[in-house]
């Protein structure tokens, strides 16, 4: 029977599992998010102060650990703690890097750093990559319904961020552009879904396929900003947006640059379906456009056809 573990130790794991958003296993919802072709911007200053306190008492935890090798549980259960903790750390050190590398208005001098920290983020990955088949080999028991989906997530993941990397190894040229959405979320309950396009003349490029797109997870408040990246070789002359079902989705404003041009909303060209107040995208304020047909989640439950009722506002773009 294993010693118990000494209080420190003890207090340093639950500090650990505190901070560590990720359980000790992993959710889709978290490899979603970092899997997805947008993002919501760089960590808040909450996020980061999280982030250097999940830091410090990881480097507790582990002092500890060498400290006392043999006492409390086994060495699996210390070991998928520590994995969370750093699953934790990975996805916010991938949230800093993403707004960087496509930055369209990323310098080549910074090209060295980005590579540094390419190489770091892989070799990170590849360490959780490696510890969850490990583990999973094992002790099956730490298997729960559900985790198939996950694992299989989890292997999809590593193709996705493979499009990361590649980005990352060269300069932005004028074809890379930046979809800058100001979103807001009225109903905390809301489950609203967004469809975006760029418009060149006649010919739409979809940049956002059918997605709920809600409040980032861990973010409070309604308003957060949206990151879509495209490539082309033309400025695009408008922008269309779709929204729909549980709740309606809020757009505040809307803008398109790369490394030498900052597109904002001109006019309303066309606006179809339930939509109030599709003015307010033309305005870089607070103020939002409403889209879909239910006002919130539970109209939405009442009367599940309002949540199929689009609002959709097209937009033409001038230079800002």
């Amino acid at each position: 029977m294993l010693p118990e573990a000494p209080a420190p130790l003890r207090q340093a794991a639950g500090e650990v599992l505190r901070l560590a958003s990720a359980r000790v296993g992993f959710t889709r919802r978290v490899l979603s998010e970092m899997a997805q072709p947008f993002f919501d911007g760089r960590p808040t200053r909450q996020e980061r102060l999280e982030g250097a306190a999940l830091q410090a008492a990881l480097a507790w935890y582990r002092r500890e650990r060498r400290m006392h090798p043999g006492a409390g549980c086994d060495a699996a259960i210390w070991g998928r703690l520590e994995w969370a903790a750093r699953l934790t750390l990975f996805r916010w050190g991938l949230r800093e890097f993403i707004p960087l590398v496509y930055d369209p208005a990323r310098p080549s001098a910074d090209q060295g750093t980005v590579a540094r920290r390419a190489k770091a983020l892989r070799k990170e990955f590849s360490w959780l990559a490696r510890e969850l088949r490990r583990n999973n080999r094992v002790e099956a028991g730490w298997c729960t319904p559900g985790d198939r989906e996950d694992f299989d997530a989890w292997r999809a993941l590593a193709g996705d961020l493979q499009a990361l990397w590649d980005r990352a190894r060269r300069v932005p040229s004028r074809r890379d552009w930046l979809l800058i959405l100001r979103l807001f979320v009225p109903d905390v309950c809301g489950w609203p879904t967004l469809k975006v396009s760029v418009r060149f003349g006649n010919t739409r490029k979809g940049v956002l396929e059918t997605s709920h797109v809600g409040v980032p997870r861990g973010r409070i408040g309604g308003h957060y900003d949206l990151f879509i990246p495209f490539a082309s070789k033309r400025a695009p002359d408008g922008v269309v947006l779709e929204g729909y079902g549980y709740g309606r989705q809020g757009v505040c404003f809307v803008e398109v640059k790369n490394a030498s041009a900052r597109l904002v909303p001109a006019a309303l060209e066309a606006v179809h379906g339930p939509v109030a107040q599709a003015a307010a995208v033309l305005r870089d304020d607070s103020s939002w456009a409403y889209l879909g047909g239910a006002a919130d989640f539970a109209q939405a439950v009442r009367r599940p056809e309002l949540a199929t009722r689009r609002g959709i506002v097209r937009l033409s773009l001038k230079r800002g």
